[in-house]
């Protein structure tokens, strides 16, 4: 018994040392993860570092594999002095130096050259593997121990071989390399390796333009070809992403553009045997992986040759018909089509499994159904035959239904796909129509412009023909003017008319109802494509637009003494795609769509519309709508505006508005007026600001930190349901207005502001307080304006009144806020690249519509760009527009200083003006605050109040008064 309790007894002690070793072993192979240092030459947003980063962790698979990686980015592309490499190894040193690395990963040559001189130095001759490294000797690695990688070799010979497979009648090869160093060496080793082509013209590109290099690619002969090498920056000094050289060489080339790049493999670059970040990080991982397994690094053979990859792209080989099966089987075709079997092959297998199971099924029941047929009678055999019929012609008008709709749908986006481009292509015309063009250029590019305006109407009609098909185009009534409308349309058509004199008149009844409800957009389309078609076939006489009602019944009637037609053409108007006669089309043009567009939007408005007609004497287009009087609609005339405004003196509207330029602004605008205006920064003081005082209206800005416009108009609307709310937004999308009214909000305008609708709107909402006394407009000073490049100050003045005063203050401190690329709050030297997704957008989004405020057009549009897609590709773009735009006003800003000498001062006046500022900044109105502190700025202060007072201007600036009134009251006590 106790030879057994002894022998229990033992068991537990072996039992609980195993655990004991179990959870040792375990604690150990915790601490004993393996540290691998990945060192970038470059900055992290780069397309390159990105997939060798994407290549180690797909290769290593550190989180199953239990790897930590340290990874940093030297970012060299930038900046890269002697200073900068030496705080870099300080920064390492430092950080490294309590932690034990088992492996460096290094990518390109900065990286690897910084490795050669302070591996040993900083991490203790850890093994050492590169890729990236361009031009590598063995010689760099003499007297460096555990070291080996990955050498950039690019392959011009095989890219040049596989071309010529390509191309046999290929006589002339005309190679791209920029004249950086990197280019010219690249140019150097492609001479080497294309040196067996003796047969062959090789001619090498000159130090020239980006401009002169498309024009030199585009008239290239016919036998020749385009080997892209390395293109970073032009003879002008200007830089170019790799993936645009790319777009930019192969729209301009007639023949195939091969390349040496990944990265240039973009628009129709056919391709080659190509370097790319991937190849280089997965060729790297895979020795990493034989060195973490325990193989010996010095075993290890630098690989000079293999880590390309023949990548070529489906786009570029079918434009010129280039053969792919004459590649080699490992080749890569990137953009390739998806052929239907591979689309669907899991469906076709699952549709031929059922018709097998239903044949068996079938043929097991066949003898059951025999029997049952013979029992059924004539009768009933008829009738099931009748319902078969009947059944399956519900299935095929099913079918065709489900076909028209979706060839409608595939129309409408279809049309919108090619809308884009053609939108871009008549953008560029009209931009390089600015430029300084020879007679023969301009004859062109208007014959690109009248092409492309004319396929863009074809264009829009079909898309308008196939939204109504499917069912996607939709009715959107609101209150109109039919005055302003008609005007509209008249100033369409009457230039059109005018230029081939034609009588154009418009007829109605002047106590015909002006303000009516109904979808104004819709009918002026039908009226547009009506006159132009009444127009296009009228050679001599006149066209004419009749207007009559009865009641809420309106007709409108087109006559012209065109044409006309017989009662056989009139048959097939308004049918798509279809003129009343072929030769029409010859000799007119169009896309036959026009008439059925406008048949079916009259219908879709519940009207009817119809045509009478004559051969040789004219003819009658007419429609009838039913348009019902407006019951909100106000009229304002401007004329008046500037009177009417000064009515609404002492109304209180609180402005709530983040950006301090769009407050300026604002109050610029409404100075004169008399109304009180209290500023709120975000919507949560905006909030406050509204529960502890009572206003008449407010002005609400949608995109602001802190809350937002929506968020403050949900929390306002809770509390006041009848406060008028008008929305300010650089947001201009239909979606846009629909979701601010949504909120509940009465109205939306769009940054920039249109100074005639800010009155308009105002004197619709606010009640007259004051009776108008024919305000007199103040002579402004004379001041004189410089001649801009980036900005038109004719729209920037629009915008502000004509207001001079104000708009050079506005463009002073649009240069403040913006000179150091930051946004306000932020330390001088950040990038907007670095902000969160939320300030990002609100960043671009203010500057979009304070660019648009002030003239600077090409600004607005690439911050508008840049804000739609997110896309830091455009960064570059986006920095260049705006550093043009603040050079200019720099020079301003230079100008405008003010070099006067200043007055002094008694202490006991200097105490009197700050007592009275203080006074002042309690009215919470700066324009007050100006003449003492202009009086307080024209005198001498010590550097304690100097420094007091700058503080306080700022703080008025920005509207932040509690602030400013808490400094003068302290400097009041001390």
């Amino acid at each position: 018994m106790e030879k057994l309790n002894y022998g229990i007894e033992n068991k537990n002690i072996f039992f609980k040392i195993f655990l004991l070793v179990s959870l040792l072993i375990s604690i150990i192979s915790a601490n004993e993860a393996k540290h691998i240092l990945v060192l970038h030459s470059y900055n992290k947003s780069m397309t390159w570092e990105t997939n060798i980063d994407k290549s180690i962790v797909d290769i290593l698979q550190p989180n199953k594999n239990g790897y930590i990686l340290h990874t940093e980015y030297m970012d060299t592309k930038r900046i890269f002095t002697k200073e900068y490499i030496k705080q870099l190894e300080e920064i390492y040193a430092i950080k490294y130096k309590d932690v034990k690395l088992d492996l460096i990963l290094s990518s390109d040559n900065n990286a690897f050259n910084f490795l050669r001189e302070n591996r040993d130095k900083l991490f203790s001759n850890i093994p050492t593997i590169f890729c990236g490294v361009n031009f590598f000797k063995d010689s760099d690695l003499d007297g460096l121990d555990n070291f080996t990688g990955v050498a950039e070799n690019f392959n011009a010979k095989s890219t040049l071989k596989t071309a010529l497979k390509l191309i046999p009648k290929t006589k002339n090869v005309y190679i791209i390399n920029d004249y950086l160093t990197t280019g010219r060496a690249w140019e150097k080793t492609i001479k080497e390796q294309l040196k067996e082509f003796e047969n062959i013209n090789i001619i090498y590109n000159k130090n020239i333009s980006m401009k002169e290099l498309q024009e030199k690619v585009h008239t290239l002969a016919k036998d020749s070809i385009v080997l892209l090498g390395v293109y970073f920056k032009d003879k002008n000094g200007k830089y170019f992403t790799y993936e645009k050289v790319g777009n930019l060489i192969s729209s301009s080339a007639n023949m195939p553009v091969f390349c040496l790049l990944k990265f240039n493999i973009k628009g129709d670059v056919v391709g080659g045997d190509v370097i790319g970040g991937y190849f280089q990080g997965e060729a790297m991982s895979k020795m990493a992986k034989r060195v973490l397994s325990g193989t010996n690094i010095a075993s290890i053979p630098v690989m000079k040759d293999g880590a390309t990859k023949g990548i070529y792209n489906y786009k570029g080989l079918e434009k010129y018909n280039l053969n792919s099966e004459l590649l080699d089987k490992n080749t890569i075709i990137l953009h390739k089509p998806i052929s239907f079997y591979d689309r669907y092959k899991f469906s076709i297998w699952l549709v031929l499994f059922l018709l097998f199971i239903i044949i068996l099924l079938f043929v097991l029941n066949y003898k059951r159904m025999i029997s049952q047929r013979e029992l059924i009678s004539i009768k009933e055999n008829l009738e099931d035959t009748v319902q078969k019929r009947t059944q399956e012609f519900e299935i095929e008008k099913q079918k065709a239904q489900e076909a028209n709709k979706s060839k409608s749908e595939f129309l409408a986006n279809m049309s919108h796909e090619i809308r884009t481009p053609m939108n871009g292509i008549i953008g560029m015309t009209h931009l390089m129509k600015k430029t300084q063009l020879n007679d023969k250029q301009a004859y062109y590019l208007n014959t690109i412009n009248l092409s492309s305006s004319s396929l863009l109407s074809i264009i829009n009609d079909i898309l308008d023909f196939s939204k109504i098909e499917a069912g996607k185009l939709e009715i959107n009534k609101v209150d109109f003017s039919l005055k302003d409308m008609i005007n509209n349309v008249s100033n369409i058509i009457e230039h059109k008319a005018k230029e081939k004199s034609l009588l154009f008149t418009i007829n109605y009844n002047d106590e015909i109802p002006n303000n009516l409800y109904g979808d104004d957009l819709r009918i002026s389309q039908i009226l547009t494509n009506l006159l132009n078609n009444a127009v296009k076939f009228t050679s001599s006489g006149f066209v004419k637009i009749d207007i009559t009602n009865r009641d809420d019944i309106f007709r409108f009637e087109i006559i012209d003494s065109g044409i006309g037609m017989d009662e056989n053409e009139q048959n097939k108007l308004f049918q798509p795609f279809l003129q009343a006669d072929s030769t029409t089309t010859k000799k007119y043009g169009g896309s036959g769509l026009g008439l059925s567009i406008s048949k079916q939007l009259v219908e879709l408005m519940g009207g009817n519309i119809w045509i009478e007609s004559k051969k040789d004497i004219g003819s009658i287009f007419g429609f009838e709508l039913t348009l019902p009087k407006a019951k909100n609609y106000i009229e304002i005339e401007n004329k008046t505006l500037l009177e009417d405004i000064e009515t609404l003196k002492g109304l209180k509207v609180l402005l709530i508005e983040d950006n301090p330029i769009n407050q300026e602004i604002i109050i610029g605008l409404l100075e004169d007026s008399g109304i009180d205006i209290e500023i709120a920064n975000n919507g949560e003081e905006g909030v406050k600001l509204f529960n502890e005082n009572n206003y008449e209206l407010i002005l609400m800005d949608i995109q602001m930190p802190v809350m937002d416009g929506y968020e403050a108009t949900k929390i306002i609307r809770a509390k006041d349901s009848k406060i008028p709310i008008i929305a300010l937004t650089a947001n201009a999308m239909r979606e846009d207005v629909e979701r601010t009214k949504a909120m509940g909000m009465n109205e939306h305008l769009n940054k920039p502001i249109d100074v005639e609708k800010l009155y308009e709107t105002l004197l619709k909402y606010l009640s007259k307080k004051t009776i108008s006394s024919n305000i007199q407009t103040k002579q402004e000073k004379s001041v004189e304006l410089p001649k801009f490049k980036n900005i038109d100050s004719t729209i920037g003045l629009k915008h502000l009144a004509g207001n001079k005063k104000l708009y050079l203050k506005i463009l002073k401190d649009f240069y403040e806020n913006y000179k150091n690329l930051s946004p306000i709050g932020l330390i001088p030297c950040e990038k907007i690249e670095v902000l969160k997704d939320d300030e990002f957008k609100r960043v671009i989004h203010t500057v979009k519509g304070l660019s648009a405020s002030i003239g600077a057009d090409n600004l607005c549009k690439i911050a508008k760009k840049l804000e739609e897609k997110q896309d830091n590709s455009l960064l570059a773009d986006f920095y260049d527009e705006l550093n043009s735009v603040l050079d200019e006003l720099k020079s301003l800003i230079l100008v405008s200083k003010d070099d006067t000498i200043k007055k002094e001062i008694t202490d006991l006046k200097r105490d009197e003006l700050f007592v009275k500022l203080k006074e002042l900044v309690q009215t919470k109105k700066p324009k007050k605050c100006e003449s003492v502190m202009l009086e307080l700025d024209s005198c001498q202060l010590n550097d304690e109040d100097s420094k007091l007072f700058e503080e306080v201007k700022i703080l008025i600036k920005k509207y932040k008064f509690k602030d400013a009134l808490e400094i003068l009251k302290n400097r009041e006590e001390l």
